[in-house]
């Protein structure tokens, strides 16, 4: 537990995440942000998630981005694709074109068949 508090706060005190000219919304406030803020959150996210024990998998990690971004992003979709052959199946977070925890290459060959968006 320790080492984890000493890593967040590591991140935290690192200047190139966290930057002056980003600026984190109150819960409750609306959100309106660029790119950079919520590639911001993005990059906290994966700091985030890779302090577990083990990765998760993509629908517990996108269900989890989601509670996660849901208080500081707008338009915030949690998509769910398949293809075939052989049959895959997979989720990620998007805001508009940007895909959040995930690669776009990674993506790119699936078909959305949920969307669940904010």
């Amino acid at each position: 537990m320790r080492v984890r508090l000493m890593l967040l706060a590591s991140f935290a005190a690192r200047p190139s995440l966290v930057n002056s000219t980003f600026y984190v919304p109150r819960v409750g406030e609306p959100a309106s942000m660029g790119v950079e803020t919520i590639d911001y959150y993005a990059s906290v996210f994966q700091h985030l998630r890779n302090l577990r024990f083990r990765r998760p998998r993509c629908l517990e990690d996108s269900v989890g981005g989601y509670l996660f971004f849901y208080p500081y992003i707008a338009s915030l979709e949690l998509l769910v694709g398949v293809k075939q052959p052989p049959f895959r199946a997979h989720a990620w977070l998007q805001s508009g074109d940007l895909i959040l925890n995930d690669a776009k290459r990674a993506v790119e060959d699936y078909s959305v068949i949920l969307s669940f968006a904010k």
